[in-house]
């Protein structure tokens, strides 16, 4: 029965707070856990630009170079 009143009192005290100031340590957890994963996703994203640019800069340098006329 002790337990059961903490927990009224606990249910109790994190309903008269603010939801954004208070979140219990599994809410932490898993925003935390979003949070990797969107600056995951963000990342992958970086990745894939650099990648495609660095394909269209050597795709312009080849043809440039294929352009060039052969040394005597």
């Amino acid at each position: 029965m002790r337990q059961a009143g903490g927990q009224d009192r606990g249910e109790e005290e994190l309903g008269c707070q603010e939801p954004e100031t208070s979140t219990p340590s599994r809410s932490r957890e898993e925003n935390s856990v979003f949070d990797d994963t969107q600056a995951t996703g963000n990342s992958s994203r970086v990745v894939l630009v650099i990648v495609a640019l660095a394909l269209v800069f050597i795709a312009i340098m080849t043809y440039f170079v294929a352009q060039m006329p052969r040394k005597p």
